[in-house]
């Protein structure tokens, strides 16, 4: 649903996944993957006894995302399973080479598992967000800062000329 890879999906590109056509059919320009959910008991945070969340991938590589008909960020649908403990990583069915890579997975790998699992990964990835977010802002408040030094030297340069200008007049 949300994965990025095309080897995960056994492609060498995205594309790959969208039916490029036969002697007798037409390629064709999109691919949907449409996933419906049994809500009835809550497990996902969402008012509905059923959850829609689809997927169209286009040929020129772009995509869009829904929950319920209604369009949505990768990133809300990575929430909404999160929520649920179904995360990006733990999936019912384990793809071809899934298994051994997590047999395989370094400790830092593994914690990420395990975070995914316990609701934690999600709550790290918000504060990652958040912590780019504060080093923009303070990049750009510090540009600011130097522009309105700038400004203030130019405007003061500015009286000091039109003062030396006046004192020359007179």
């Amino acid at each position: 649903m949300g994965e990025q890879g095309a080897k995960s999906l056994r492609g060498a590109k995205m594309e790959d996944v969208i039916f490029a056509g036969t002697s007798g059919r037409a390629a064709l320009g999109r691919a949907e993957v449409v996933l419906t959910i049994d809500n009835t008991d809550g497990a996902l945070p969402i008012e509905y006894a059923e959850v829609t969340i689809a997927r169209t991938m286009f040929r020129h590589g772009g995509s869009e995302y829904a929950i319920n008909g209604a369009p949505a960020r990768l990133l809300d649908v990575q929430e909404l399973l999160s929520d649920s403990g179904i995360g990006r990583e733990m999936h019912v069915i384990v793809g071809q080479g899934q298994l051994d890579s997590i047999l395989q997975a370094t400790p830092e790998s593994r914690r990420g598992f395990v975070e995914e699992a316990a609701g934690i990964l999600k709550h790290r990835r918000r504060k990652e967000k958040a912590v780019r977010k504060i080093e923009a802002t303070a990049a750009n408040m510090t540009r600011l800062s130097d522009l309105l030094d700038e400004l203030r030297r130019a405007a003061l340069d500015g009286i000091r000329t039109r003062r030396r200008a006046k004192a020359q007049g007179t």
